[in-house]
């Protein structure tokens, strides 16, 4: 390990700044190029600070922060080392390492595949404690890795203090990006102490283990790369299957550990190539979750439902943007008078201040669901729904696929307009004030001939094959790639 464990955990700290900054909640700015959020503010300013010293704009990284970072980690990794519990387990075959719930939605269908059709030895390191509740249900192996490698109070205390003066130096040199800075600050507080204990206690799982397969959701994520860069390390193999909406770019795959991407349609496969990912890397395999259906039956309702799914404010979406959003909204419920709306609010946002607009418009047509509290799934409401809206929620393609008309909302210029509206598969409003025009439209007239068909065909090549044999084939890539590991 060393300070070359040091360094890898601290340069992904850095650079996952801003990709968990949509899952951690950190705030958003509104800047004169869009909307930024506050990891990418700060590193801008780190950059431009630089420039002008060392003229070198190819050297994109706080090297700063970085440098300090891996001093911090190897501190961390010390203190860590002495209470790290050894671990008895069995080898195995494949190890899968869920993180979120739609990663156990499709590992919980394919495990018992590897071991039924393929004879595989399968066990789980998992996190949270209702996973290993799942996985166990299997009757195959679970480690509880959040119970492996317990840092001491001292540990966490010494690596928060050197943090803080890390940040406190930068943000003297650059005052005009502190409430960025103290946006970075908080999540490398959380962090930190958070990663270390990760790579302790994924590296205990895998020196008992030996797997031959490590299986994740995510390794563009810090937990996923994490997890694949130390398999790699432990001479396993790394599948990644795909388990939602991939977003694409260079900067994003490189240096991912990744031996295997299992997606489900031609278009992510081809985003991945154009990431310039080895197309050899990349197999197609349809989405497991929906070899069962994937949602309820459409069933008419009377007023028509008008389903909203936002995502809230977070990564590519500033909380200016998201307001003027639900205002305009709310405007058009006053505005289509025969209709009853359901505000879907995404799992990172708080469904309070939504209510709270609802309560004050004096409508009671509109319907406030917490996704993060509530049994319905977002098919089980599309099952009823006579329209959806949202700016660039994955909920579109989901719409799509169960024949529900989808209306978008118009950006600026400079934001990220969603691969579906560039394809004409939506119903697209530019202004917001004819939003309640195009869903009047939509709920009377029916969705356009044209958007219905560029909308059937997007959700086919986003999800690929829909033949009901998805976990099969993901079973078998697995298995495949666990052979080809024995074999070398």
């Amino acid at each position: 390990m060393g300070r070359a464990v040091a360094t890898e955990l601290a340069r992904e700290l850095v650079r996952n700044l801003d990709l968990v900054a949509r899952e951690r909640r950190l705030a958003m700015i509104d800047g004169p190029r869009g909307t930024l959020s506050l990891p990418s503010a700060v590193q801008a300013g780190l950059i431009q600070a630089m420039a002008s010293t060392i003229q070198d704009p190819t050297l994109l990284v706080t090297f700063r922060v970085r440098d300090e970072l891996s001093r911090l980690a190897e501190i961390a990794r010390n203190l860590r080392e002495r209470g790290l519990r050894r671990i008895s387990a069995e080898r195995t075959d494949v190890l899968l390492v869920p993180r979120t719930e739609p990663h156990m939605r499709d590992m919980l269908r394919f495990a018992p595949r590897l071991v039924s059709d393929h004879g595989l030895r399968v066990s789980w390191a998992t996190f949270r404690a209702v996973d290993a509740r799942r996985a166990r249900a299997l009757g195959q192996p679970v480690i509880n890795a959040s119970a492996l490698a317990l840092s001491s109070a001292g540990a966490q205390a010494v690596l928060r203090l050197q943090i803080r003066d890390v940040v406190r130096e930068v943000r003297e040199r650059l005052p005009q990006h502190a409430q960025g800075l103290d946006a970075a600050h908080a999540y490398l507080q959380r962090n930190a102490p958070y990663a270390t204990h990760r790579y302790a206690a994924l590296g205990a799982v895998y020196e008992a283990m030996q797997p031959k397969v490590v299986v994740v959701g995510n390794a563009t994520l810090m937990e996923g790369r994490v997890a694949s860069h130390l398999a790699h390390k432990h001479a396993a193999r790394v599948v990644m299957v795909q388990h939602g909406d991939i977003i694409a770019g260079k900067e994003q795959f490189e240096d991912v550990a990744v031996d295997r991407y299992c997606v489900w349609g031609p278009r992510t496969k081809d985003l991945l190539v154009q990431s310039q990912v080895p197309p050899d890397h990349v197999v197609m395999m349809g989405a497991p979750w929906l070899d069962a259906g994937g949602g309820g039956e459409r069933r008419a309702t009377t007023p028509p439902t008008i389903l909203v799914a936002l995502s809230g404010a977070g990564h590519m979406v500033g909380p200016a943007e998201h307001r003027a959003a639900v205002d305009a909204l709310f405007a058009s419920v006053a505005e289509l008078p025969d209709s009853q709306w359901i505000i879907r609010v995404h799992p990172k946002d708080d469904p309070e201040p939504y209510r709270a607009l609802a309560k004050e418009s004096g409508h009671g047509r509109v319907s406030i669901v917490a996704a993060k509290d509530s049994k319905l799934t977002i098919h089980d409401q599309l099952a009823a729904a006579s329209a959806l809206v949202t700016i660039m929620s994955t909920s579109a393609v989901d719409a799509m696929l169960a024949r529900v008309p989808v209306v978008t909302l118009g950006r600026a210029p400079s934001e990220h307009e969603p691969d579906y509206v560039r394809a004409g598969a939506t119903n697209h409003v530019e202004d917001t004030q004819s939003i309640s025009k195009t869903l009047r439209m939509v709920l009377t007239q029916g969705e356009p001939v044209g958007v219905a068909k560029r909308a059937r065909e997007f959700a086919e090549s986003f999800y690929g094959p829909l033949d009901g044999r998805a976990t099969q084939r993901v079973a078998a890539q697995i298995a495949d790639d666990a052979k080809t590991k024995s074999d070398a």
